[in-house]
Order: C-alpha cells, then structure tokens, then sequence
C-alpha cells in the first residue's frame, strides 16, 4: 500500500516531516496490530529537488507499507486503537488530499 501525504497549510516542509517522524510514527507503531501484520513500513519525505523539465508530484511526502495480504491491513484497521492513529493523521497532513493506492509488486529488475 502506498499513501500520499500533503502537508497542512500552516505547516513547513521541516515542520510536516518531523512531525510525521516523531510524533505519528511511534503512535503508529505502539498499536500491536501493526508491529504484527506490518512487514516494513516506510516513509519518504519531499526533498524539495526536482530535476529541470520535470514536474512536480503535489505531495510532501509517500507511505509505503508491506503486508503480506488484505486481511492483515483489514485487522489493524479494525484494532482497538487505529482511530487515534487515523485522527493524528490531521494534526500534520491535508487529509482532503490525502490519497492511496493498493498494488501488487511485480520485481522487473533487481541488483
């Protein structure tokens, strides 16, 4: 699963990332459910570079999350505690822009 994030309007750049960092990450990671189900979870932040004659993504930063199936994300979904994590999620984000994309990963290439 991918999530892309937009920051609030009256947050920084720096503000967002560390926010996102380290405040909602370890509230992420102390539900139980995710450090059971969750493979990897990874985020990138927004640099700020963009090569010249590309353009721009609108987000300030991507959620990248492991699981080995559906079920494992409909069970911290439903966890106990996953509704404070959701609601944190606008303390720092633009949550009416806030988009996701489930996938399955297809290796082309690897070193």
């Amino acid at each position: 699963m991918s999530g892309f994030l937009t920051r609030r309007a009256d947050f920084t750049r720096e503000q967002f990332s560390d926010y996102w960092t380290n405040t909602h990450a370890p509230l992420l990671v102390s539900v139980p459910e995710v450090r059971k189900y969750t493979i990897r979870y990874v985020q990138q932040h927004n640099t700020g570079f963009m090569p010249e004659g590309l353009r721009s993504a609108p987000y300030d930063g991507i959620i990248e999350v492991w699981l080995d199936n559906l079920e494992a994300l409909q069970a911290i979904a439903s966890s106990e505690n996953w509704a404070t994590v959701l609601a944190d999620v606008e303390n720092f984000a633009d949550t009416s822009k806030t988009a996701y994309l489930f996938t399955t990963e297809e290796v082309i290439y690897e070193q």
